[in-house]
């Protein structure tokens, strides 16, 4: 969640983790506190109670603020004031409570009217994708020099620094290993430095978990998918996952067939999964992908 999170806006993953921290016990971030009692302490009426559920499911759902499909803000329909009185009675009111006083212009407000928007941050728009002042040429610019490095976008992000009128870009690759140093590059008389270890804790308890995930394996070709898996999460190279959906595909082929063979029935698999930097639906340039996963029964 805190990579999909990174990607919507620059505020996002501490809008998930604030929300998160609401909703936790206090001995123990990773379970649920009593909801019932928080609604109590709380004193918020019904209405106001369904009102901040509602808006704490929209925005983990989407990993933000934003909707996943539209790209548009979305806000609270519970006062400021209402809100305060549930994150005051949280377990961890302390820790929530400074949380919400950092973001509380930034979930209610509604101006500038461009910040409702996913686009280009430099033209007044939102994303996680690009520092504040990046624009769309920025991205042209940067797209063909990662084509010329034989390098995907699709797991990157990118910044902008600018001195004395000169800029200065900064690509960053997901990744769970510092594969390569940074390394500056001269291009067309600009200089663009790559760097790997984007969101690196996030994908290291990927990469550790698809590796244990990989044991349970039905078939070769799905062990050979989770070993791809492993290899891009770790290394940043997306050629690796580009090899792992092609064993998604035999897997999923191989996996039917048998099935046909016992069953004599066209049947699916009764449980199929995808995961990686995939979509590019959440990227106003649509060449930088959104991290998803998703189990299908």
């Amino acid at each position: 969640m805190k990579v999909a999170a990174g990607q919507v806006s620059h505020q996002a993953t501490s809008l998930v983790e604030f929300l998160l921290t609401v909703l936790s016990k206090a001995e123990d971030g990773k379970k649920l506190a009593n909801l019932d009692t928080l609604k109590k302490k709380s004193g918020v009426t019904e209405k106001d109670w369904e009102n901040f559920l509602l808006y704490t499911n929209q925005t983990l759902a989407n990993c933000g603020n934003f909707r996943s499909f539209g790209d548009t803000k979305f806000i609270p329909r519970i006062a400021a004031e209402e809100f305060k009185k549930i994150v005051e009675s949280s377990e961890n009111h302390e820790a929530a409570l400074k949380s919400f006083n950092a973001l509380s212009q930034h979930i209610y407000s509604l101006e500038p009217e461009t910040e409702l928007l996913i686009g280009f941050p430099g033209d007044g728009y939102v994303s996680g994708y690009y520092s504040n002042n990046i624009k769309k040429e920025d991205v042209v610019f940067t797209n063909e020099f990662l084509i010329s490095q034989n390098l995907i976008e699709l797991n990157t992000r990118l910044n902008k620094s600018v001195k004395d009128n000169v800029n200065h870009y900064e690509i960053k690759i997901a990744s769970a290993e510092i594969t390569h140093e940074p390394k500056t590059y001269d291009y067309k008389g600009t200089k663009i430095t790559v760097v790997y270890g984007d969101f690196q804790k996030e994908m290291k308890d990927i990469a550790d978990n698809m590796e244990k995930a990989g044991e349970f394996s039905a078939n070769e070709h799905q062990r050979k998918m989770c070993e791809e898996y492993v290899k891009s999460f770790r290394t940043g190279c997306m050629q690796a996952h580009k090899e792992s959906q092609k064993h998604w595909i035999r897997g999923k082929f191989e996996f039917n067939h048998l099935l046909k063979i016992i069953c004599f029935l066209d049947l699916q698999p009764h449980v199929e999964s995808n995961i990686g930097f995939v979509e590019t639906y959440r990227d106003p340039s649509g060449v930088r992908a959104e991290y998803e996963g998703f189990v299908a029964m």
